[in-house]
């Protein structure tokens, strides 16, 4: 008989399931319908969405059956197709993550040369590793090992010394060393660049500032003598060449403008002598 506690939990881990089914199955359908989440980056996800989904349909209901029945009443050989699936799913859900960690630090790291390196084609073959190293690592529980239930109505699978410590190294020990590594790097390269930003926003008000206040000083100085020009504070050398380029300036003017001026009176002329 179960008891009051236990069907809360078991309501509760039921709503967990069909969440995890449910939210991921959109996940896949969002990438599916919107052409622009079909990136590497979002096949990765999907991946990742598959994955769980697998989980939450084959994995978390036997589980749920053990954690409130207490027994297991399906068979020897469904306990091993369980624990392989469980173990299947757990290592690809790992991989999958380790991956997406490592195209996370090329985008933040090299930007421009994202789409080169993590390419679609290298996207695909990366989701069928991440799916054959765990099927490897899984397989030897479906058809490696012999060992028997330690007892009638319960789900175990007995192997060997070696195959947990391996299994341990390259499903926990070397992902959790790549994703702490390479999301401290993301993090890191977040802060330089937010630092980079916020010192050229500093540099562009100070210029901002300099400028409104040699604006502000040029007007004071006007203000205060009218009939004296900013050049007269000038050396004598420097007003004589400033003088000469506004001559020369106007010179060039005037020799345009008498241009202009002529070619406007040639039509003119030359329509006056037809007429004659």
């Amino acid at each position: 008989m179960f008891q009051k506690t236990d069907v809360g939990l078991a309501v509760v881990f039921a709503l967990f399931v069909v969440l995890t089914v449910s939210g991921n199955v959109l996940v896949l359908v969002v990438i599916k319908v919107t052409s622009s989440m079909r990136s590497p980056t979002h096949l990765l996800m999907g991946n990742l969405a598959v994955s769980y989904i697998v989980t939450g349909i084959l994995v978390l209901p036997f589980s749920a059956l053990i954690q409130f029945g207490g027994e297991w009443k399906f068979g020897h050989a469904l306990c091993r197709i369980w624990v392989f699936l469980d173990k299947l799913c757990c290592g690809a859900t790992v991989l999958s993550l380790c991956v997406i960690s490592v195209d996370r630090y090329i985008g933040v790291s090299r930007p421009l040369s994202h789409d080169r390196i993590m390419s679609r084609s290298r996207t695909q073959w990366a989701i069928a590793l991440i799916w054959f190293i765990s099927l490897a690592m899984s397989l030897g529980i479906l058809v490696g090992f012999e060992g028997k239930p330690v007892k009638m109505n319960f789900c175990s699978v007995t192997v060997d010394a070696w195959y947990i410590i391996f299994r341990a190294i390259v499903n926990i020990l070397i992902p959790s060393v790549v994703l702490l590594v390479l999301y401290w790097k993301v993090y890191r390269r977040a802060v330089s660049t937010l630092m980079q930003d916020r010192d050229k926003l500093d540099c562009e008000s100070l210029r901002i500032h300099r400028w409104e206040t040699s604006t502000m000083s040029v007007g004071l100085i006007s203000s205060a003598d009218p009939n004296q020009s900013f050049e007269s504070g000038l050396d004598p050398a420097l007003q004589s060449a400033n003088e000469t380029r506004k001559n020369s300036v106007a010179s060039a003017v005037k020799m345009r403008s008498h241009d202009f001026l002529h070619r406007r009176r040639r039509p003119s002329n030359v329509l006056r002598e037809t007429r004659r």
